[in-house]
């Protein structure tokens, strides 16, 4: 039923009215054809809108009280370092030298139990105490050199000794021993020099350090725990007495062997177990678990002897477990020995 306004006391009625019941005047209908309109949708409507917007003002106020309450989070929940101090991440990368390529393998940094955990079998005096390192990114040869590559950056071969021969490994492939610790530095500056301006700031090649070493060969931050580097089985993983040297000299499988020809650990590394031993940066010295920092080790004490890891083609399986040191005379140089490179951030 539709509804008009009397004209003369404003009283609402029905538009059938012939008067107003409160004045008695008579209804000109076409002059009081303004209707009432139901407003109180639109009223309820505007009011509820009204504290929505109330309530929204009294959140964003609230919040922006409490973050200016709250101290400012660093990027990085553990560390609060300058950003500006955090080395680029660079992955794994392909280097070329003379047209002789290698790759090295980023690995990330972390925190590991060095030494000779359980999992490690009668180990020497030296692999103990087992102790916590923590260690920054770092990278890692996926290989030892090769003869190829140590032939690219010196031009010719090692001259310690016999060098290279065909009884013990002579090949592009292969890696490149009989090299001493004096040696490897005169290559890792060549190298430096080889790509000077061309590495990111900050990072040049060395050797790695024995922390360095055996974190990678425990598959870094997988944390692996195994005996040799990759698994248990050594005989899926290294070039070692058993399938080498006891084998005699007549046999075509003794001696040193290409790289790459038996498994990698689960970082893509090869060879960390057997085939040649790997120099490492640190002084030797058997009490240095003793006194080593947590922090980024190497031992920079005096001595003549350094730390090789891994152990060769000539050695047991024991030799080949991760966690087994050796010292190494700096200027040895024997048909067994060879190195990894590092790529470092200092």
């Amino acid at each position: 039923m539709a509804l008009i306004k009397c004209p003369a006391c404003g009283q609402t009625i029905s538009n059938k009215a012939a008067r107003c019941p409160k004045c008695g005047e008579p209804i000109d209908k076409q002059a009081s054809q303004v209707r009432v309109r139901r407003t109180w949708p639109w009223v309820l409507v505007c009011s509820l809108l009204a504290v929505a917007v109330i309530a929204l003002v009294c959140v964003l106020l609230f919040s922006r009280n409490s973050a200016q309450s709250e101290p400012p989070k660093p990027e990085n929940d553990t560390l609060l370092v300058k950003k500006d101090s955090i080395p680029e991440k660079l992955g794994d990368r392909e280097f070329s030298v003379n047209g002789v390529a290698f790759k090295m393998v980023y690995v990330e940094g972390g925190t590991f139990t060095m030494g000779c955990t359980s999992e490690q079998s009668d180990c020497n005096n030296d692999a103990t105490p087992v102790h916590g390192v923590t260690l920054s990114d770092f990278m890692i040869g996926e290989t030892e050199v090769t003869q190829a590559l140590w032939k690219a950056v010196m031009g010719s071969e090692p001259t310690c000794k016999d060098g290279w021969t065909d009884r013990d490994g002579h090949g592009l492939t292969y890696p490149a021993y009989r090299v001493a610790w004096d040696d490897c530095q005169m290559f890792i500056r060549e190298l430096n020099s080889y790509f000077d301006g061309q590495l990111p700031s900050g990072w040049r090649f060395a050797l790695p350090t024995e922390a360095q070493w055996e974190y990678a060969a425990r598959g870094g931050s997988y944390k692996s725990t195994y005996k040799y580097a990759g698994g248990n089985n050594i005989d899926d993983l290294a070039w070692y007495t058993v399938n080498t040297y006891d084998l005699g000299k007549e046999n075509p499988n003794y001696g040193t062997h290409p790289v790459k020809s038996k498994g990698k650990n689960v970082l893509g590394l090869y060879d960390m177990s057997g085939n040649v031993w790997e120099w490492c940066q640190d002084v030797y010295d058997k009490d240095y678990y003793s006194v080593s920092p947590s922090n980024n080790p190497v031992c920079q004490l005096e001595g003549p002897n350094h730390v090789l890891r891994g152990g060769c083609w000539i050695n047991s399986a024991k030799v080949c477990q991760v966690a087994f040191r050796k010292s190494g005379a700096t200027d040895g140089c024997g048909n067994g020995v060879g190195f990894r490179l590092a790529l470092v951030h200092q």
